[in-house]
């Protein structure tokens, strides 16, 4: 029981880590804007080591990797194929996926074994035309644990710089997907060629 206590603040620690690094940092860069000293190069540089990189957070409490994506914007998405909502949004994830360039954006659909597996997935891929965006199989709900997941369909995009920049735990439409790409400076396929 006292084990499962820490494992849940440790959770709780890390999903607060990653919620407030970029409100922390925005209060930083507004607050150094309106400073008329400069901070010396070395302060400086150790404040931005400070900020928590995600990709390093997911590698060190979970299986998935994502420093393959180092440099893009990265989207995760958290679904179950029963999930009415989640179905929903998938061919709003899909025109995101065909419409933002590839080389600036990365899309990651977690699908989480809640009394699923992976046939599920599969699915998912045949039914709504995925089979090119990259699934990861949460089979023992790690990841959906370390993120705080309440429920779903959620969530999260991680900017090119490796820090949070938002997080929903409900659906989301083209439009509001399409928002974060602009928040996240992913271009579109049409503009990048």
């Amino acid at each position: 029981m006292n084990t499962n206590w820490k494992h849940r603040a440790l959770i709780l620690l890390c999903c607060t880590i990653l919620i407030a690094a970029p409100t922390a940092c925005a209060a930083q860069t507004s607050e150094a804007a309106q400073t008329p000293t400069a901070q010396p190069a070395a302060e400086t540089q150790a404040a931005e080591d400070a900020v928590p990189i995600v990709s390093e957070l997911f590698s060190t409490y979970t299986n998935l990797d994502l420093a393959p994506y180092e440099g893009k914007a990265i989207f995760i998405n958290f679904f179950t194929e029963w999930c009415y909502y989640c179905m929903q949004e998938m061919p709003d994830i899909k025109k995101l996926y065909d419409e933002y360039n590839e080389d600036e954006l990365q899309v990651i659909l977690v699908h989480v074994w809640d009394g699923e597996d992976a046939s599920n997935s599969e699915s998912v891929k045949s039914i709504y035309g995925l089979e090119g965006l990259t699934f990861f199989e949460d089979e023992d709900r790690m990841v959906a644990a370390f993120v705080g997941l309440g429920g779903y369909p959620g969530s999260l995009f991680i900017g090119k710089d490796g820090t949070l920049h938002g997080a929903a735990n409900y659906m989301l439409t083209y439009e509001q997907l399409s928002a974060y790409m602009q928040e996240l400076g992913v271009s579109k396929k049409a503009a990048a060629q």
